[in-house]
Formats: structure tokens, C-alpha cells, sequence
């Protein structure tokens, strides 16, 4: 049996986290051993990973910035746990992982989850340096293949791509309306979502002009949940306001139970500025709803424009604003898209599938 650390910056309510949770608790238990390192532990744990009784070895910061003595300690970790093979999740983990599997030499699997650079040049540096030092390199699109290998070649030969996988199970038998009520949503409008933390990456502010757009056409008979907790909350509250949508509007906050989130709209809507491979656009498409999302990252991977929903460019409110009309103004083709969305997931997008391709790569390093 091989024993496997994972290691990861928090263990909170991301899409990273929320991956590396189904690779554990799906592992082979006959060929692997499990056990996670998270180097943040002060934030919010997902409540879901002390449910999967594998050791989690908690790794606090203690300088600000770059913090060296988390090296040696968490050199400290992989001479204790005798991991055969180390798998990090993400920049921060990914920069560690190298500078500790120096100290103690075992074999690293890297990830990136991006498709373009959102970290300092000096932090992009370390970064490359990790995935060129890493025995292999996972990334969960082929935008962020694409991206990775545009500045380094060398990557190709120890690169896969595999993708997020999603519990289809979990998206079975939904009940047509059971949340809205609770939710504070009127049940005869349409309702159109937005699900995703509040920060300038989801570019709610794109988000809600184009709202605005919607209101001037479809008057007032069609409503807003957004679903999400960040540092631009209390800013976008007051956006929303002003641009007269304040009473559409329903601010559900943070929520756990998305399935039944998503049984409440009639669409979603994602403005990212950036993504990977965005969970959200998947569980959606599990749940049958049509999407309206920016053309970025991995999101044309999942979403075929025209088919499973649309596409439109990043930052333009009016662009957003008429490929929403265009579905609440057509029931049809949002079951159709609907339906063909859930396809595209059970055809490419499961758990299994993600966890059986990552398996195999382990194998393969550790010779089995």
C-alpha cells in the first residue's frame, strides 16, 4: 500500500478543497493511504474532511510573507508520515512541497488550477520553479495546460489534464422548487443566480449592470439570488441598490447545500474575470440548468456556446445582459440546454473519472 500526503494552503470552501475531498475519500483503500497537510489551519475547515477519518496534520504559519520555518517543519512532517509520494494543491502548497521534498527527497505531484497568472512575478518564479522540480504536473483544464506550457515548454512530457469531477448523485431526483420559499424568493418569477465568492474575480459589479440592462427590458417580474460571502458584500449590497435592483435582490450568503440552491433558479449566471475549471458551471449543468457565463479559463471546456449555454466576453454588462434575455425569454431552450448540460457531465465530468486518471498517475511514479 502507498501512502499518500496531501498537501494544501486551507482546507475551506473552494473549489480546490472541495476536489481534494473527493480524491480522498475515493482513493483505492486497498493500494492508498491518505493523509493531508494544511498550512492554514485557521481558516474555516470544511466540516466535510473530519468525516473522512484520515489524518490531518495541521501546519501554522508563523512569519508574515514567506514563511522558511514552514519548510523545515514541514520537512519535519514528511520524515514523520514517510508519505511515498507527496500531491500538492495549488501556488502555495506547490512552492512548499518543492523547497521540503529538497530537504527530504521523495517524489511530488503538482497541481494548477489556473489558466493565467494571478500571483506576483516574483511568486510566478517559484512557482515554475516547483512545477519543473515536481515528478509530474496535474491541471484541471486544457486552458491551464495551455497556459502552463505557453511560458514553459518543458513542462509537456510531465503534464496531464484531468478534470474536476462532480457526484452526479447528488443532482438526482431534485425537486422542482423546494427552496425558495426558504430562501425568500418569490415562486411565479424566474430567477436568475449567481453563486461564487464576492471578490474581483467573480466581478459582481459586471454582474449587476447587467442586471440592471435585464430590469430596463424585462421590467420588474424576475428575480436575483446571490449566493456567497466575501470582501465586496457590503459593497455590492449597495450597488445593487442603487442600480434599483435592491428589492430583486435576495444575498443568501455563504451555503453548503447547492443542489438545492440550484433547484431554486430558472439560470445562472457566472461574470468571472478568471477561472479554472469552475465547479459551479458543473454542478449547474449536473442540475440541469442552463448557463450564462465569460468566456475564461476552462469555462468554454465545459460550456459549449449555443448548446449547454452561452458565452460572452469578460467585463461588457450589455453583452451579459442579452444573453440573459435571451434564455429567460426562451423556457425551451433552457430545458434544452439544460439537458444537454447534464450529458456533458455524465460523459466526461465524474468523480470516478477524476479519481481513477489521478490514481494512474500515481502508479506510474511509484512503478506499479
Amino acid at each position: 500500500m502507498w501512502k499518500i500526503l496531501f498537501i494544501i494552503n486551507q482546507l475551506s470552501f473552494g473549489g480546490a478543497e472541495r476536489q481534494l475531498f473527493h480524491l480522498a475519500q475515493e482513493l483505492d483503500p486497498q493500494a492508498f493511504k491518505a493523509s493531508i497537510c494544511v498550512m492554514t489551519p485557521s481558516s474555516e475547515i470544511l466540516p466535510a474532511f473530519s468525516r473522512l477519518r484520515i489524518p490531518i496534520i495541521k501546519l501554522k504559519k508563523w512569519l508574515p510573507r514567506f514563511d522558511f520555518t514552514r519548510v523545515v517543519r514541514l520537512s519535519r512532517v514528511l520524515r514523520s508520515v514517510r508519505p511515498d509520494l507527496v500531491h500538492s494543491f495549488m501556488g502555495t502548497a506547490n512552492i512548499y512541497s518543492w523547497l521540503a521534498t529538497r530537504l527530504v527527497p521523495i517524489p511530488f505531484v503538482a497541481s494548477e488550477r489556473n489558466a493565467e497568472a494571478q500571483m506576483t512575478n516574483a511568486t510566478l518564479r517559484l512557482s515554475d520553479r516547483a512545477f519543473l522540480a515536481a515528478s509530474h504536473v496535474i491541471v484541471n483544464s486544457q486552458a491551464g495546460a495551455d497556459w502552463l506550457i505557453g511560458r514553459r515548454p518543458d513542462l509537456q512530457k510531465k503534464t496531464s489534464v484531468i478534470r474536476n469531477g462532480i457526484n452526479l448523485s447528488r443532482f438526482n431526483n431534485l425537486c422542482t422548487r423546494p427552496s425558495r420559499h426558504s430562501l425568500g424568493l418569490r415562486p411565479d418569477v424566474p430567477t436568475i443566480g449567481i453563486i461564487g465568492s464576492l471578490s474581483q474575480r467573480k466581478d459582481h459589479e459586471t454582474f449587476f449592470h447587467a442586471m440592471r440592462t435585464v430590469r430596463q427590458e424585462w421590467g420588474d417580474a424576475f428575480q436575483i439570488l446571490c449566493v456567497g460571502e466575501g470582501r465586496l458584500l457590503a459593497q455590492m449590497k449597495t450597488l445593487a441598490a442603487e442600480l434599483g435592483l435592491g428589492r430583486l435582490t435576495v444575498f443568501a450568503g455563504r451555503r453548503s447545500d447547492v443542489p438545492g440552491i440550484l433547484t431554486a433558479l430558472d439560470l445562472l449566471v457566472l461574470s468571472s474575470r478568471w477561472e479554472g475549471m469552475p465547479n459551479v458551471i458543473m454542478e449547474a449543468m449536473a442540475a440541469r440548468k442552463a448557463v450564462v457565463a465569460t468566456r475564461v479559463g476552462g469555462t468554454p471546456e465545459l460550456v459549449a456556446d449555443g448548446e449547454t449555454g452561452l458565452l460572452v466576453p469578460v467585463g461588457q454588462p450589455k453583452k451579459l445582459a442579452k444573453a440573459t434575455l435571451r434564455l429567460l425569454k426562451d423556457p425551451s431552450m433552457r430545458t434544452r440546454m439544460g439537458e444537454l448540460g447534464r450529458r456533458r457531465i455524465e460523459s466526461g465530468f465524474t468523480i470516478d473519472e477524476m479519481v481513477r486518471s489521478t490514481e494512474s498517475v500515481y502508479q506510474r511514479l511509484l512503478g506499479g
